[in-house]
């Protein structure tokens, strides 16, 4: 049987048995919080992979969507000017990070902003 974590009304952290996922779920609701995965999988609701975040924090933690084509986060190559630019979102504003003639610059920029503004390394992992 895995454990899982439930948080008191406190904010204390408390394992309990997986068949009470659903009462750990209302209560990270009532307290705005969200369960994170710390390895991207969903399904693992060991203790050692939750941890409890915002929904700030969660959305840095995102995987990389399937119709992204430079496979990276924030990262767009323009035709018209045959360059990339590297763009990244932070407290509800998007920073334009710069236009680089090269795909590694850009991620390169893309990467330092991701760890400047404290974003999970598992951000835009493929699935």
């Amino acid at each position: 049987m895995n454990k899982v974590l439930r948080i008191t009304l406190r904010g204390e952290m408390q394992l309990f048995a997986d068949e009470d996922l659903d009462a750990c779920i209302r209560e990270a609701n009532r307290l705005n919080v969200e369960r994170g995965y710390t390895n991207g999988d969903r399904s693992d609701n060991q203790i050692e992979n939750l941890r409890l975040v915002t929904i700030t924090e969660n959305n840095r933690n995102a995987r990389l969507q399937h119709l992204n084509r430079s496979g990276l986060h924030g990262v767009y190559f323009l035709k018209d000017s045959s360059t990339y630019r590297a763009t990244i979102g932070v407290n509800a504003e998007l920073l334009r990070l710069g236009q680089f003639k090269s795909l590694l610059e850009a991620a390169a920029a893309r990467k330092s902003a991701e760890l400047k503004h404290g974003f999970h390394p598992n951000h835009g992992r493929a699935t």
